[in-house]
């Protein structure tokens, strides 16, 4: 015990790479590993790490700072290291900058955890107030890295259990932020039931008792909820074929290779049975350029689908697309947009774009940036488009597509944000989500079975299916309570077809319970801050 003890003060550099490989090795928690214990164990060190550094009141926020900063970085870099393969990618030009990049991107993320240290420091909480407060700051802080600055959500530490299990149904009620409380919540009290403190004998009991009682409750919801659930159900008349074929991401940058592409997903489209096929379901990355207003390839879609029935299939694909508009000398202005869009085909062969849905969360630097026309007249360009900024729709909007019930299209990284699917107050809700992406960004990494487990979530959090056709990722249907109904890997080439599963009742989630906890943990805090005044005053 005495060497966990010196363990756990330890400082200088040898602390800090302890704190790093601990951090990065929660990462194991995350899909596609899945080692929750692992996981609680790894936060319940940082959680005895801070509650060891406020022992020395003269450096504890500055400890506390540096040991939360260290664990995240362990913990981003690790989990986020495929962001490389997007420089790869783009090409040699690009290498260089690959890892300064990646570096920064995860210590700003870091940050957020350091902010939440130095205030556990400053309130330097006792007893059961020490989990409490250590689940508080860190979920606050999540919550804030996926708001400030247009978000990025990715890897919230209530992802180590897996969507569609029974602990993940949680989130029908609390969403993610929420789990991701309970998670914390879970990691302190582990910590703190594992680790005997002299001037508080009795707390190990009681953290101990409070880690069975929230683990038990999240396991006995989510086996209820499970049990209880009814058969899928489904839409009639519709019938789906998502198409699945890999390819390299650098050949999608090249306007050869983007043809060779799109001609795979053309012939994996042409697979047996399309006559029975009322949609078919291309994903991002599918096609290059501005492709729809590609006529040649309009029609090559048309004569493949009337070459098996003569009432074509709707065609369901991603695209840029370009609107022009004035400026105010005059000058026209080419505007682009990441859209998911609704093509139809008549008998004889004519296509029409019935509906588009426009992205509105642009992935940063890929995408978009604040000020990025501005941007470009310096020679910046997004790594995605390599061409021009994409702008973002004002809104996001729910989607009607011929033949098939409402839909909210959230592309590719929009997926990863909670309540991203809108609840019109005067029209009909949607009755399910689809989701285009191009994970050929992430390369052969964790990431792409990462974004489809973070997928997951938003279906049980919406109680919606989810379609998702994912380029170099996991591709299939996902019924709502976050199982997959059916799904085919990143290494497959297939035309999956299948049938499109029915919304259940609304659950409790809305995005203003993430306000709401928001404003609970921070209530918590002030609490805990006014006790340590009491305490201080008396002393």
């Amino acid at each position: 015990m005495a060497k966990f003890d010196k363990l756990l003060t330890g400082e200088g550099w040898r602390g800090r790479g302890l704190d790093f490989a601990v951090g990065g090795l929660a990462v194991l928690g995350l899909a596609p590993f899945y080692i929750w214990p692992l996981a609680l164990l790894c936060f319940s060190w940082l959680a005895l790490r801070l509650a060891a550094a406020t022992e020395l009141s003269d450096r504890s926020a500055k400890l506390c700072r540096s040991r939360a900063f260290w664990f995240a970085m362990g913990y981003f870099i690790f989990g986020l290291f495929w962001i490389g393969a997007a420089f790869i990618a783009r090409g040699p030009g690009y290498i260089p900058l690959m890892g300064p990049a990646v570096l920064l991107l995860c210590a700003v993320l870091s940050l957020f955890w350091s902010t939440a240290g130095h205030f556990y420091a400053k309130l330097n909480p006792r007893g059961l107030w020490a989990p409490f407060i250590f689940a508080s700051l860190i979920s606050m802080t999540e919550i804030a890295r996926g708001h400030v600055l247009s978000g990025f959500p990715w890897n919230l530490p209530g992802y180590i259990f897996k969507a569609g299990g029974p602990v993940s149904q949680s989130a029908s009620v609390i969403g993610i932020y929420g789990l991701t409380f309970l998670t914390l919540l879970l990691a302190g009290g582990l910590g703190h039931c594992l680790a005997a403190r002299a001037d508080e004998p009795k707390l190990p009991r009681k953290s101990g008792i409070l880690f069975m009682l929230v683990l038990g409750a999240l396991y006995g919801f989510g086996f209820l909820r499970l049990q209880i659930a009814p058969p899928l159900d489904f839409h009639d008349g519709v019938k789906l074929r998502i198409v699945q074929t890999p390819f390299d991401q650098k050949d999608n940058l090249d306007r050869l290779g983007s043809i060779g592409i799109t001609n795979d997903y053309l012939t994996q489209t042409a697979s047996a049975g399309l006559e029975d096929i009322s949609h078919v379901i291309w994903p991002e990355g599918a096609l290059g350029g501005l492709a729809l207003e590609n006529e040649d390839l309009m029609r090559a879609v048309s004569d493949l689908f009337l070459s098996f029935d003569d009432t074509p299939p709707v065609w369901l694909p991603s695209s840029l697309r370009e609107e022009i508009r004035p400026a105010t000398n005059g000058t026209p202005i080419s505007y682009y947009y990441n859209s998911s869009a609704a093509i139809t085909f008549d008998a004889d062969g004519s296509a029409a774009i019935s509906t588009i849905n426009d992205k509105m969360k642009l992935v940063p630097f890929g995408e978009g940036l604040p000020a990025g026309r501005f941007l470009e007249r310096f020679g910046l360009t997004p790594m995605s488009t390599a061409s021009s900024f994409v702008t973002p729709a004002p809104v996001k909007k729910l989607a009607i597509f011929p033949g098939l019930p409402k839909l909210s299209p959230q592309i590719c990284y929009e997926i990863i944000f909670p309540a991203m699917t809108p609840h019109p107050k005067d029209s009909a809700p949607a009755q399910w989500i689809l989701n285009q992406s191009n994970d050929g960004w992430y390369g052969k990494s964790t990431g792409p079975r990462q974004h489809a487990n973070q997928a997951a979530y938003r279906a049980i959090e919406e109680g919606l299916p989810i379609v998702r056709a994912a380029g170099n990722g996991i591709s299939g249907v996902i019924d709502p309570y976050g199982r997959w109904h059916k799904r085919v890997g990143p290494e497959a080439s297939q035309a999956l077809d299948t049938r499109l599963p029915k919304a259940i009742k609304r659950p409790l989630f809305s995005v203003n319970l993430i306000y709401l906890l928001f404003l609970i943990n921070l209530s918590s805090c002030l609490l805990c801050a006014s006790r340590v005044t009491q305490r201080r005053g008396a002393g």
